[in-house]
């Protein structure tokens, strides 16, 4: 992707501190806050989501999908809270311990 004048810089962020299966996480919403407001001031768009279930996370990938056109130029995905090594894998809030 090449940078022009047009170009248009994406951000999807998650922030997930509350599980239905896990202990809460103090930072991650904070976290995910702070570089929500530090991407907007370097000129992305930035689609949030605070605390979401599965279904909201595929939903926020795919308004990230039907925003990508030509004149993007970076996408950043930012994540914080609880992942796992299998399969290197995010957990949203309603995600079950097994």
């Amino acid at each position: 992707m090449k940078e022009t004048a047009n170009s248009e810089r994406l951000a999807l962020v998650f922030g997930c501190s509350l599980y239905d299966e896990f202990r809460e996480l103090a930072n991650p919403v904070k976290d995910a806050e702070a570089v929500k407001n530090k991407l907007k001031s370097f000129g992305f768009r930035v689609e949030y989501a605070k605390n979401p279930n599965r279904n909201k996370m595929i939903e926020k990938l795919g308004v990230l999908l039907d925003n990508l056109n030509e004149d993007t130029s970076d996408i950043v995905i930012y994540f914080a809270g609880h992942g796992c090594n299998i399969g290197e894998c995010l957990l949203g809030l309603n995600a079950l311990m097994t």
